[in-house]
């Protein structure tokens, strides 16, 4: 039950900070600047949103086959990033298009380029949006179901969801061991929400309110 509750955390962790990685340049580049296609790719980003993960499982799962790449933890952490990349990009893209233009001005005028205005200058102050984002995704990834239930065989590498999910069986239901990992299960999300709280809080309301 250990190995499963930290193979659960290793693969929402890593697919929080990888998409977090990928989520951030590309909403600040939606957010501050002005470009062709712009409008185009934040309505792609919506329209994604609105179709349910399990669709494109049937074709992940042919594709991974082909390749030889099921039951691979690698694969599925690449697939819990790209499943929540358009709603992180959407959450980072609404708080950097809040904050004031003139923060770009002042760092132009100091010489700092597209990157360092990113890396020194909006990043620091936007701790509370990014923070909001990746505990979106580590409780969306940390939660997963279906995904690893398509991707994942191995019962070595089985998340937390899917232990519980085989303590089902066609005659008997262990339904006092189910409880148990269960309520062990929720723990790290608990705790994220109970330490990163202001967090949520600030990062939710930026931009709520303007003047």
């Amino acid at each position: 039950m250990r190995s499963k509750l930290l193979n659960s955390f290793i693969y929402a962790a890593s697919a929080t900070v990888l998409t977090t990685v990928i989520s951030v340049p590309a909403a600040f580049a939606l957010g501050r600047y002005q470009f062709k296609l712009r409008r185009f790719i934040r309505f792609m980003l919506l329209l994604t949103q609105m179709m349910a993960g399990i669709v494109i499982l049937p074709a992940l799962y042919r594709m991974f086959h082909t390749l030889g790449m099921l039951d691979s933890p690698f694969v599925l952490i690449i697939v819990y990033t790209a499943v929540n990349q358009a709603l992180v990009v959407t959450i980072h893209y609404g708080y950097f298009a809040s904050l004031p233009k003139e923060l770009d001005e002042a760092a132009a005028i100091d010489g700092c380029n597209y990157l360092q205005l990113l890396t020194r200058v909006i990043i620091p102050i936007s701790g509370a949006g990014i923070a909001v984002g990746a505990i979106f995704v580590f409780v969306n990834c940390y939660n997963e179901f279906v995904i690893p239930l398509f991707l994942l065989s191995n019962v070595n590498d089985y998340p937390l969801t899917l232990t519980v999910y085989s303590l089902l069986s066609d005659t008997t239901i262990r339904w006092h061991i189910m409880a148990a990992t269960s309520i062990i299960g929720i723990i790290p999300p608990v705790l994220i929400f109970t330490l990163f709280q202001n967090y949520i809080i600030k990062g939710v309301t930026s931009g709520a309110v303007k003047g």
